[in-house]
């Protein structure tokens, strides 16, 4: 039987912002599991990088180049998510 637990590993803020450049823009499964880690890692970045996250997604959903359809849903809630986070 498979093991099916989750293992914890610390890396730096920067790895996420690299694997969130990666994921935007392609169908893959990629895109969920980079959106679930901005939402529970958000604090990790900065305000800035948070706020330059959301910037890029709105330009590639506006452009077309946020994926298919059902990942730039996922994208525009991630948008909207680091967005309250910045106004809060």
């Amino acid at each position: 039987m498979a093991d099916t637990r989750t293992t914890t590993i610390a890396v730096p803020p920067e790895l996420l912002v690299y694997a969130f450049r990666y994921a935007l823009g392609r169908r893959t499964y990629a895109v969920a599991d980079v959106a679930q880690a901005l939402r529970e890692h958000h604090t990790a970045l900065t305000p800035q990088t948070r706020r330059q996250i959301a910037d890029e997604i709105r330009d590639a959903i506006r452009a077309g180049r946020a994926g298919s359809i059902t990942d730039a849903d996922e994208w525009d809630a991630v948008a909207a998510f680091l967005e309250e986070d910045r106004d809060a």
